[in-house]
């Protein structure tokens, strides 16, 4: 990250809340000896480094879900710590690296960022990164954890940002979704899915027959995304569980004029 050179207003810890406007927020330090990682994992998102922070959601969420799991899978808590930012150093926007977000089993929404302190220079305040260490937050607890794979992944954008995109829509694209879930083939299959392009959780409730044997409910992933294609609109709605090892697609093109003109569905038996 660049030097960063601005003038000293406000922030001293940030997080970006679920519509997008980042508050400071008072951290406990989770001091355990093993890390537990989440054995679910559902909806993750990015909010970016820019000051404005911009929300993605990913391109293809089962195989982010797979790899997020195998990273925290892997990582170990550690003792090592970022240096001390200034308590009265405070910016006007956020300055810190890309911090993501996810749902565990408990329903928590766990942050997950490259630990880092900000410093001042004589060229001016810049961002400095602990290098392979990450912060994990579950409320205000956070556990300092050694996941060097996945340090690095966070800690640029070219890195992340290719499996990410905007959560932005058109009008277009919004009526799109609705005329995809409106048509003949849509319907209760497509209604669990997000009304814009983005991404979102559910759980799905097992009979009690089932439910001593393989718990009470299926945590899932949807997703709707809209791709822009001529005239046509693609619209792809997604469904993950089993944390990305199984998933089904819904994928519709919709005319300019709301029609349907084709649709497939394709991947492993839907839940139930």
């Amino acid at each position: 990250m660049k030097p960063l050179r601005l003038t000293v207003t406000v922030l001293s810890s940030l997080l970006a809340t679920a519509c997008g406007s980042p508050q400071s927020i008072i951290h406990t330090v989770t001091e355990k000896t093993t890390f537990h990682a989440p054995t679910s994992i559902q909806a993750p998102m990015i909010a970016g480094d820019s000051p404005a922070q911009i929300w993605t959601f990913p391109k293809d969420p089962a195989s982010v879900i797979q790899y997020l799991a195998k990273r925290l899978s892997t990582a170990s808590i550690t003792s090592a710590r970022p240096p001390k930012t200034n308590q009265n150093v405070q910016f006007a926007d956020y300055i810190g690296p890309a911090q993501l977000y996810f749902y565990d089993e408990s329903g928590h929404r766990i942050l997950v960022e490259p630990a880092y302190s900000i410093a001042h220079k004589r060229t001016g305040y810049e961002v400095a990164l602990l290098k392979n260490i990450v912060e994990y937050h579950d409320g205000n607890h956070v556990t300092y954890l050694k996941a060097p794979q996945l340090f690095h992944w966070l800690s640029a954008d070219k890195y992340w940002g290719a499996q990410f995109r905007e959560e932005s829509s058109t009008t277009s694209e919004q009526k799109a979704i609705t005329d995809a879930k409106e048509s003949k083939w849509g319907g209760h299959p497509t209604s669990i899915f997000p009304a814009l392009p983005g991404i979102n959780r559910r759980e799905i409730k097992r009979s009690a027959s089932v439910q001593s044997k393989q718990g009470k409910a299926i945590p899932v992933t949807v997703e709707s995304i809209a791709d822009p294609s001529g005239a046509n609109i693609k619209i792809t709605f997604i469904e993950v569980w089993q944390n990305g090892k199984r998933q089904h697609k819904w994928i519709y093109t919709v005319s300019a004029k709301g029609k349907v003109t084709s649709h497939t569905q394709s991947g492993d038996a839907v839940p139930t």
